[in-house]
């Protein structure tokens, strides 16, 4: 692919009113342009004061990285001012407590002035982190849904709520439920609050899946499942219903923000096996691409095995086609070196994806001299 070339930035302010592309200059008619997407994530544990933001930026732009995933959104708690859900703690180390600065909005004018297109990172279905002692969020204002709706969690097929202890918990977080008609009205009204308030280059989903296709049986899910079923197609298990009843809500979430920002792109992280997403975790991508509720597809595949990762690369372009798809390259692996960074790059070229994406953004700018001189080749 040929190198990108980025336009100077426009000064922009943070918040405000929606003012077409933003300042980052990538939207989505470079979709079908030759322009390659070389993004990063910047996670929430990245960063702990303005400056750190500048420099993270500053520091991804000389890598030549040009489009970042910044993360606002962690479980169900926010790092921008929200009206719906309590400050993150990895700031002060209280939960709910305003840091008295704004993360997304200094990231879009860092961003912007340097170049760099910015993407509002959230996890979708994450509610609350696993630990070895667990215990839930503590009172805020606004107070977490995990305590307001505490109806809202997934749960399994005994009604059983998925554990907050490490030691019997499969998965990292506990989940609300995807199908649960108030969470979904919750996730839009978190993604209207973001597009509406600030000037982002597009909208990055993470986690929009099931925990795992033995959740959630909540009475809420079933009883909209059973109401529906009367007037359902011949098979409409309730897998399949999940599974489209979360691919609606990626259509609402796509209407969102092109009423607010048309100019922005949408993306959604994948697990790396595209069967393994939509068997286990009821996640049909593929559906998204074809309806245009996304963007871009951004399979994570987290591996230095070459065989794996051309496979998924395959897969991918193939199903989704090559111009839909972005490559997550796992750099924080023990075993990622330069030479696994080049030929994944070059693997990922072959099939003429969009670009690559690195986790994370230590790793991108510990990359980056050998990033920068990849971005200048054919």
């Amino acid at each position: 692919m040929l190198a990108l070339s980025v336009p100077a930035a426009a000064q922009a302010p943070g918040t405000g009113q929606a003012r077409g592309l933003g300042g980052g200059g990538l939207g989505r008619a470079d979709l079908h342009s030759g322009v390659e997407f070389r993004c990063a994530w910047v996670t929430r544990w990245a960063f702990r004061s303005p400056e750190d933001i500048s420099e993270t930026f500053a520091e991804l732009s000389t890598a030549g990285i040009n489009t970042v995933f910044f993360q606002v959104r962690g479980a169900c708690t926010a790092l921008y001012r929200s009206q719906l859900e309590p400050w993150s703690g990895v700031l002060t180390g209280e939960l709910g407590e305003d840091p008295g600065w704004d993360p997304l909005e200094v990231a879009v004018v860092e961003a912007h002035r340097r170049g760099l297109t910015v993407h509002a990172w959230i996890n979708v279905f994450p509610a609350w982190p696993v630990s070895d002692s667990p215990r839930g969020p503590s009172e805020t204002e606004p107070m977490h849904v995990m305590l307001r709706h505490p109806e809202w969690l997934a749960v399994d097929r005994r009604g059983e709520p998925m554990p907050l202890n490490k030691s019997e918990a499969r998965h990292s977080y506990a989940f609300l439920s995807p199908t649960a008609p108030g969470v979904q009205a919750h996730t839009k009204q978190v993604v209207q609050e973001i597009v509406n308030n600030y000037d982002i280059d597009g909208l990055h989903l993470d986690y929009v899946r099931f925990p795992d296709s033995t959740y959630s049986y909540d009475v809420a899910s079933k009883t909209a499942y059973r109401d529906y079923v009367p007037y359902a197609p011949h098979g409409m298990t309730y897998a399949l219903w999940r599974t489209m009843q979360l691919n609606e809500l990626i259509g609402d979430i796509r209407e969102i923000v092109d009423e607010a920002r048309p100019h922005a792109i949408v993306s959604a992280t994948m697990r790396r096996d595209v069967m393994e997403g939509l068997e286990y975790f009821l996640q049909d991508g593929l559906d998204w691409v074809r309806r245009d509720y996304v963007d871009l597809l951004i399979p994570m595949i987290y591996t230095t095995s070459m065989d794996l990762f051309e496979k998924s690369v395959r897969e991918y372009s193939l199903l989704a086609g090559e111009d839909r798809v972005v490559a997550g390259l796992g750099a924080y692996l023990d075993s990622f070196d330069d030479m696994t960074l080049v030929a994944q790059v070059q693997i990922a070229r072959s099939y003429g994806l969009r670009g690559v994406a690195i986790f994370n953004s230590d790793y991108a700018v510990k990359y980056g001299d050998l990033l920068r001189t990849m971005a200048t080749a054919e």
